[in-house]
């Protein structure tokens, strides 16, 4: 018998293990999805709940009967499905329960709770969500490996199923907690003591039985390694993806800079001069010089490999805009100059240009094409 508040205790049939069915392990999770999905908006329900709970909890330092139960039915619900998952047992699990379910979750009842403890529930209960979030994580590293350790030899190994069960008992634990349905903290990542799960029988004079046996004890704390290690590669992508979008962002900015300090001449303004032709192509050649200096300007960004097609293409744009206006800056009349505009489609080439740099800009601020 534990000392101190009351806490949520899960069990497990152990005969659920005796016999499994390869048909029913082989496509485990795909039988799971509808629940996988009932639970993940189960959750979303709970959670809302939870939080009218908690403020009940400030006021009136007990979680309403109503709300306790439905958030207690869901947590039960989501320890049926998770053994199921983890090839605990072949029974498909159901929204209703009965006595010979074969993982059975017993929680306190609604009790008084110590206020401060709720107030500080979400900080109070972070250890305890690395810690199931690290053995859940490494759980489904190795779900791999035990599924087809289940599906070859047709049945769960007993420390496989030890070491399973204490990961689904702590998760179930910590939910229970978190959302306000037992005052003590999340326990039991080896076992409870006195689970008659030691194939030997503990010494006399042990002050506490062994938790679980020496190989799922090993196993758990494989799960945990795996955990920390999927935390660890987690964290790397993360920061390779923070990396990336900064990168991408500091590629765009670069190309929007150049392309608003681009400020080509419009030949237009040299209707008002004496010198038309002249201005003209003096427009002309400035227009082809600044165009050179932008297309150097995109030579220089570090464009992201998955807009390289949008790249060359913004380049090829160029090039063809600064070959017309380099054109036009040998027209010896202003007919020519006409004539010259006319046939090298100057007009197109700078909408082509104009709708390459905003392909480009749009799809570094996207995430690619």
């Amino acid at each position: 018998m534990q000392a101190g508040p009351a806490g949520v205790d899960v069990e497990f049939r152990r005969d659920a293990i005796e016999g499994t069915s390869r048909a029913t392990v082989a496509f485990r999770l795909i039988l799971a999805i509808p629940h996988l999905i009932a639970l993940w908006a189960l959750s979303y329900a709970a959670a809302a709940v939870a939080i009218v709970a908690w403020f009940a909890v400030l006021f009136t330092a007990c979680v309403p009967d109503g709300l306790y139960n439905f958030i207690g039915w869901v947590v039960r619900y989501g320890a049926r499905v998770w053994a199921y998952v983890w090839l605990m047992n072949d029974r498909w699990p159901s929204f209703s329960e009965s006595p010979d379910d074969p993982v059975r979750v017993q929680l306190p009842g609604p009790e008084r709770l110590n206020r401060a403890a709720v107030f500080f529930r979400v900080i109070l209960a972070i250890p305890a969500a690395i810690v199931a979030s690290l053995l859940s994580s490494g759980l489904a590293v190795a779900g791999i490996l035990l599924w087809l350790v289940v599906l070859i030899r047709g049945r769960v190994p007993q420390p496989v199923f030890d070491a399973t069960g204490s990961v689904v008992r702590y998760q179930t634990r910590f939910y229970g907690y978190l959302a306000l349905l037992a005052a003590r903290y999340p326990s039991g990542a080896y076992g409870d003591p006195g689970d008659p799960t030691e194939p030997a029988a503990a010494p006399a004079d042990a002050a506490v039985p062994p938790l679980i046996n020496r190989p799922a004890k090993r196993l758990v704390v494989v799960f945990i390694v795996l955990g920390v290690l999927g935390l660890i590669a987690q964290l790397a992508v993360t920061a390779a993806i923070g990396r990336k979008a900064v990168d991408r962002q500091a590629a765009d900015n670069r190309l929007k800079g150049a392309y608003q300090s681009l400020q080509l001449s419009d030949a237009t303004s040299c209707l008002a001069v004496s010198d038309q032709i002249g201005c003209a192509t003096k427009a002309a050649q400035q227009n082809a010089d600044l165009l050179r200096v932008f297309k150097a300007d995109v030579d220089s960004i570090d464009f992201p490999g998955d807009v390289a097609d949008d790249v060359h293409a913004l380049k090829r744009s160029t090039d063809r805009f600064i070959a017309d206006f380099a054109t036009l800056s040998k027209a010896t009349s202003l007919q020519d100059y006409a004539n010259i505009a006319t046939s090298t489609n100057i007009s197109l080439d700078g909408k082509a240009f104009d709708d390459a740099v905003r392909q480009l800009s749009d799809n570094l601020e996207n995430n690619g094409p």
